[in-house]
């Protein structure tokens, strides 16, 4: 069968999305052997590369086909050797600590830590995420966390802080 869609991969080593070709047909195991082509990222029996769909916390199963998953044309799919990645958002000196799968993205740990700090919002409006001690990377709405960690360090430093920084 030709290798007629191109899917977005997302996950571990990988801050840019990449691409790849599948077909209804192509299996999971597949998708997971590509990737770890392209990141040098290797399956052990401790830690397997896993595959997640967008909008599900669990692992798509490797036997699995593409087409019985509803992997499709443009369709998003996240691997990491990560289960769950621990988040430690830090507002105003005080911590919130979340757990997520790899594939979830920025926008919702935002919306979740926004709530859990109780932040209105308009305060929130003009909030970001960053990376780093506060002074990094700023995480955009669609940004995979499993993105910005490796296995086995499973764990993801995040801040709430304005969206322009006062410089002094």
């Amino acid at each position: 069968m030709k290798k007629d869609k191109q899917i977005y991969v997302h996950g571990e080593g990988l801050k840019e999305t990449k691409f790849i070709e599948i077909d209804s047909e192509t299996k999971i195991s597949e998708i997971i052997k590509e990737f770890e082509a392209i990141t040098g990222v290797a399956s052990t029996k401790d830690a397997p590369v896993e595959c997640y769909a967008d909008d599900d916390d669990n692992p798509l199963d490797r036997s699995s086909t593409a087409g019985s998953k509803k992997i499709d044309k443009r369709s998003h799919v996240h691997c990491h050797r990560c289960r769950k990645v621990e988040v430690t958002v830090t507002y105003n000196g005080r911590e919130e600590k979340f757990s997520f799968p790899p594939q979830t993205k920025a926008e919702k740990v935002f919306k979740k830590a926004i709530k859990e700090f109780k932040i209105s919002d308009s305060d929130a409006s003009n909030l970001v995420l960053r990376s780093g001690n506060g002074q990094g990377e700023i995480l955009q709405d669609d940004d995979h966390i499993g993105s910005f960690v490796n296995y086995p360090a499973c764990h993801l430093s995040l801040y709430l802080t304005p969206k322009k920084q006062v410089q002094g």
